[in-house]
């Protein structure tokens, strides 16, 4: 059973099949849609017109009759007030009121009747006249007695507080509208002075309306449509609508044109009105009253007009609507049977079928469609015989792609680096086989895992950064990180590079990894090889110095010798003496000086970087390379000033420096001749230096210039070409060493060096070094302060040498300090852990028999890690091991040192820890 519903659903789906499948249908139902929506649209646009002008009409009549009726309210009480004041000059009348004011109490009824009958008679006259009013009185000049009245019983009363009375005394007065003691209905009272023939005031005349004349006047028909006039005092009450009764009046009004007009406003508006009717109204303000005039017309009647065109409108829009759609429908089905005829070829056509035909039966727009048709049809034809051709190739492609992706990802799986790629946010969207391998997690356990997640430590961190700036910025980054695996710690070079569309931004980022940890242990290893080299090569030179060195240093023992031989011998002679130990003090640093330089040739280098003066490094090894010149060879020294400095090791710069001057004495020989070392510092490098800077642009200036040059024998070209490569050498007991050691200097500090000789001319050799800027030294009269300061504290100073440890115990208590003395490493370490609380620095020897100064400096730091030590010792610092170098709170002082040197550095580490 089916109900209405059901019925009403039904029919709205079969409708719309309905205008789904036909095109007749769905044209009809536009047109007809399109026709109601122009008829309601143009009926409400003409309502909404007609509205407009109406009410500006309505609205202008309603303004001329609102100041219509104000004037004529005004006029009816000028007119009334006129009248009454007539009325008081009429003969007699002052007379009589006189005559009834003088009347003895006792005076005879008949004659005061009569004069007040007289009165009442001209009272009743003037309302005959005109006077609209429905009580006329007559009072006293004094107490305000009703003298006479139109309304009988109204004779004998007094009315001394009305206003009327009291103001009436003093001339012409109208009053508001009040209400009636007897009958609370709206009442105007009109009042005048009564004078005598001399001008006297004797009394007042009174006239009393109920305002129903001016209800009249109000009510006037006004033609067209009907229109409310009222009036409203002050307090909101109607006192000109006598159909609301006294009850009615009593109650206050209220409405927008009410409360407007009484805040004194005169306008036109819509609003609802008291009884909350919408209206069209005009209000004003009748100041002389008091009174609010309003003049409404409800809106409905006003615009009646307009409501009968809209309908008037909407059912001739509606009719020739239905007229156009009747008409679409018959045009329509001529139409659409050609169409219909085309969709059935179509459909044929769907099915294979390219041999169809539409029907071309007219010459017009349908015919040339069904032409385009056919046409269509043949072209398709061809193109579907072409897509069978381009489907086969397509599909040989594709079979073609997939061999290619498969090969892709073959190599990619089998590729020894590790391929990523990562999301903007951070996660794998693909991995290769050796990324598997490498950190043993299955590939597919890896995808889509957050990149910190499959790289583990410090790595992913800076992998991360790396894909960050490469989707930021779209450019390629490269970033070299150690990663755990299970091959234990690989170090890996990384490109990032961006993963885009052409024109578009980075929507991930790819990354290639090369494992270089075998590239990374074999450079290490060709730098100990290198360093090896360097060392050797340094041997080979302290042994072709070996003779020179002896020579200077019995030089320098004679001198000490001799003059301690006269100090002894002149032991009465105190300037002798002094002259002699001064002697002898500068002989022994003279050695001491050899000695340092002997050391720190002989040593490792330590690839320690620092500010190093090239000029004063020339100063310091000129003597000891001099030893190993020829005596015909003259060392000229020619340096800039300022002197250039360089970030270097100091050890390495002094073997480039000694290597090149050996070599410069070496192409001298027996000959007479000059080696020329010279310093310069340029801003730009000349071009042959540029060209040769590590096989890349040269870093801007300035630069540091250290060219050597000689007079000697010079060099053929082949000479020249391999003069650097190892193991190569002209000379008969030369091992080629030297000048690969330099090379390979120049290039890990990062400079330069270029060759000029010929043969016969001798030999220039440039090297280029970024120059760094000189450190900032402390004056010397801070330093000698400093020194001089010093804090009497306990001090163990471990030593095996007797003459040294006697030296630092008298210098030391000489300064102030309480010395201990231990003469090897087992006593210093037992007086250590005796004497700990009171210690407060350790001078400690590093060269010991038995338990050597580090094993010594590991038992103090396994007692106290804080306590200073100050390491004697004659090798540079450079060359201690690792643990006396890099341990905290160990200051060094070099063999042989002077006192000042010694108390100096005590007093310096006592004084931080005071």
């Amino acid at each position: 059973m089916t109900g209405p519903g059901t019925s009403t659903g039904g029919f709205v789906r079969a409708t719309v099949s309905r205008l789904e499948r036909s095109l007749k249908a769905r044209m009809v139902a536009v047109f007809l849609a399109v026709s109601v929506a122009i008829a309601i649209v143009t009926a409400i646009t003409v309502y909404l017109q007609a509205a407009a002008a109406l009410r500006k009409s309505v609205e202008d009549r309603l303004a001329g009759l609102a100041d219509r009726r104000v004037e004529d309210v005004n006029s009816w009480v000028k007119q009334q007030s006129d009248l009454l004041a007539f009325t008081a000059t009429l003969p007699g009348l002052a007379d009589d009121a006189v005559r009834l004011q003088r009347a003895p109490a006792g005076e005879a009824p008949d004659q005061a009747g009569r004069e007040r009958a007289r009165v009442e008679r001209l009272l009743r006259a003037a309302v005959a006249s005109g006077l609209a009013a429905t009580e006329v009185q007559v009072l006293s000049l004094r107490g305000g007695r009703v003298l006479a009245a139109t309304d009988a019983p109204a004779v004998g009363t007094y009315r001394v507080q009305d206003p009327f009375y009291v103001q009436g005394l003093k001339g012409p007065f109208v009053s508001e509208i009040y209400p009636a003691p007897e009958t609370a209905r709206p009442v105007l009272s009109i009042s005048t002075p009564l004078h005598d023939a001399s001008g006297r005031v004797v009394g007042v005349v009174a006239a009393h309306f109920n305002l129903h004349a001016m209800q009249e006047l109000l009510a006037q028909p006004s033609p067209g449509f009907p229109v409310r006039v009222y009036l409203v005092n002050t307090l909101g009450e109607l006192v000109s609508a006598d159909r609301f009764g006294s009850e009615a009046f009593r109650r206050g009004v209220q409405s927008t044109g009410i409360t407007r007009a009484l805040q004194r406003n005169n306008g036109m508006g819509r609003y609802r009105d008291y009884e909350g009717e919408t209206v069209i109204g005009a209000y004003r303000w009748i100041a002389k009253r008091d009174l609010a005039l309003l003049v409404e017309v409800p809106e409905r009647d006003a615009l009646a007009t307009a409501r009968t065109l809209l309908l008037s409108v909407l059912v001739g829009g509606l009719f020739a609507g239905g007229l156009l759609a009747l008409v679409v429908y018959l045009v329509t089905g001529r139409v659409a049977e050609p169409i219909l005829a085309t969709a059935r070829a179509a459909r044929r056509i769907a099915a294979g079928d390219f041999t169809v035909r539409a029907p071309v039966t007219t010459r017009d727009e349908v015919g040339e469609l069904a032409t385009s048709f056919n046409e269509m049809t043949d072209r398709l034809g061809d193109v579907y015989d072409d897509l069978n051709g381009q489907v086969q190739a397509t599909t040989s492609a594709l079979e073609a792609l997939r061999e290619n992706q498969a090969l892709m990802h073959g190599i990619v799986d089998n590729s020894a680096t590790l391929v990523l790629v990562v999301s903007q946010s951070g996660r794998c969207v693909l991995v290769n086989r050796e990324v598997e391998g490498v950190f043993g997690v299955r590939r597919e356990a890896l995808q889509g895992r957050m990149l910190l997640d499959v790289i583990p430590g410090e790595a992913a961190v800076s992998l991360m950064e790396a894909t960050e700036s490469v989707i930021q910025r779209g450019v390629v980054v490269e970033r070299e990180f150690t990663a755990s695996s299970e091959r234990g710690p690989r170090t890996y070079l990384a490109v990032c590079f961006p993963i885009a569309p052409p024109g578009g931004a980075a929507s991930a980022v790819g990354v290639i990894a090369t494992d270089l940890t075998e590239r990374k242990r074999a450079e290490a290893e060709q730098r100990e090889f290198e360093a090896n080299v360097q060392h050797a090569q340094k041997l080979e030179s302290l042994g072709v110095m070996a003779g020179g060195i002896a020579h200077d240093f019995n030089n320098i023992l004679g001198a000490v010798l001799g003059n301690a031989d006269l100090a002894l011998n002149a032991l009465d002679d105190r300037e002798e003496v002094r002259r002699s130990l001064e002697q002898v003090v500068s002989a022994a640093r003279r050695a001491a000086d050899l000695t340092r330089q002997m050391l720190a040739y002989a040593g490792r280098a330590s690839f320690r970087r620092e500010p190093s003066d090239i000029n004063a490094l020339l100063r310091e090894l000129s003597g000891l390379a001099s030893m190993s010149l020829s005596k015909k060879a003259h060392v000229d020294l020619q340096l800039c000033e300022p002197a250039p400095w360089v970030t270097a090791d100091p050890a390495q710069l002094s073997q480039v420096v000694l290597n090149l001057l050996t070599n410069a004495g070496d192409a001298i020989g027996d000959a007479t001749g000059q080696v020329t070392v010279r310093t310069e510092i340029v801003s730009t490098l000349p071009r042959e230096l540029a060209d040769r800077w590590m096989g890349e642009p040269a870093p801007g200036g300035p630069y540091a210039l250290l060219i050597v040059e000689d007079d000697g024998a010079g060099m053929d070209e082949e000479t020249q070409r391999r003069m650097f490569e190892p193991f190569f050498t002209t000379k008969e007991l030369g091992r080629g060493l030297g000048l690969a050691a330099v090379l390979g200097i120049v290039k890990g500090i990062g400079g330069a060096l270029t060759v000029r000789s010929a043969r016969g001319v001798g030999t220039r050799i440039t090297v280029a070094f970024p120059a760094s800027v000189a450190p900032a030294s402390r004056p010397a009269s801070q330093a000698a302060a400093e020194a001089a300061e010093l804090t009497p504290r306990t001090v163990l100073v471990v030593d095996d040498e007797p003459m040294l440890r006697s030296l630092a115990r008298r210098g030391l208590r000489n300064a102030g300090f309480e010395v201990l003395e231990a003469a090897d490493g087992h006593q210093g370490l037992a007086m250590f852990t005796a004497g700990a609380a009171r210690i407060a620095v350790v001078v400690l020897d590093l060269t010991m028999p038995g338990m050597s100064g580090s094993e010594v400096l590991q038992g103090i730091r396994a007692l106290d890690d804080t306590v200073p030590v100050v390491i004697t010792s004659g090798y540079a610092p450079e060359q201690l091991d690792d643990e006396a170098r890099h341990e905290t709170g160990i200051r060094y002082v070099q063999k042989p040192y002077t006192i000042l040197q010694l108390v100096r550095t005590v007093s310096e580490v006592a004084r931080q820890v005071a």
